[in-house]
């Protein structure tokens, strides 16, 4: 999807899934699952002040130099193994990246990035942003996996689940200042990778009396 104006806000979309399930014999069945999501949006993190909004109007965008670009692939598979009548083991892994790189003039109508034009918003007059030589790259990347057996165990007073999980998770953040409107490289501002990583599990008995359970 592609939506296109002429007041800077153009957004373009991509979004597409898949899924396939099968039988692997008489006791397996197993479903594949995928989707990947893309945005390249002209979308500005600074917001409009009252005098550009009475001024200039609510679709105005101050900065069109400003991009929001994310990503995102997911990947799951997902295992049946049916061990008798009673009996049903399900596995699941799972894997998604996120990466979005958010490049921005100014953060707000106040800050030091563009303070040369700071005045001019505050009166409600249409800028240049093409005058101010600086560009923030907030670039993010986000990447998460697991894995998670179940059992499910058919009695004759009920249902027993038991199950356990393991789940990571990585987060890469960098800041990179450039000196030109549309800059794509520039000086290191911020440069953190965290790391973490989850244990989980459960048991729970369904018991069953009749309509009541």
């Amino acid at each position: 999807m592609c939506i296109r104006d002429t007041d800077n806000m153009n957004h373009k979309l991509d979004d597409l899934n898949i899924k396939y399930g099968t039988m692997l014999g008489d006791r397996n069945a197993i479903t594949l699952r995928a989707n990947f999501y893309k945005e390249d949006s002209m979308l500005t993190y600074s917001g409009l002040t009252q005098a550009e909004y009475d001024r200039l109007g609510a679709r105005y965008n101050p900065f069109k130099n400003d991009r929001f670009e994310a990503e995102r692939t997911g990947l799951s598979a997902t295992h049946d193994f049916l061990i008798s009548d009673q009996a049903t083991l399900t596995t699941s892994v799972y894997y998604s990246k996120f990466d979005r790189n958010w490049r921005r003039q100014a953060s707000n109508s106040q800050d030091a990035q563009c303070a040369g034009l700071n005045a001019s918003r505050l009166a409600g007059v249409a800028i240049d942003p093409d005058t101010c030589n600086s560009s923030q790259g907030r670039l993010r990347s986000y990447e998460t996996w697991g894995v998670e057996p179940r059992l499910t165990v058919a009695h004759g007073l009920g249902e027993l689940q038991a199950g356990v999980r393991a789940h990571f998770e990585e987060q890469d953040r960098k800041q990179i200042n450039g000196t030109s409107p549309t800059a794509r490289t520039g000086t290191l501002a911020e440069n953190n990778l965290r790391k973490t990583s989850a244990y989980s599990g459960f048991i729970a008995n369904r018991f069953d009396f009749g309509q009541f359970s």
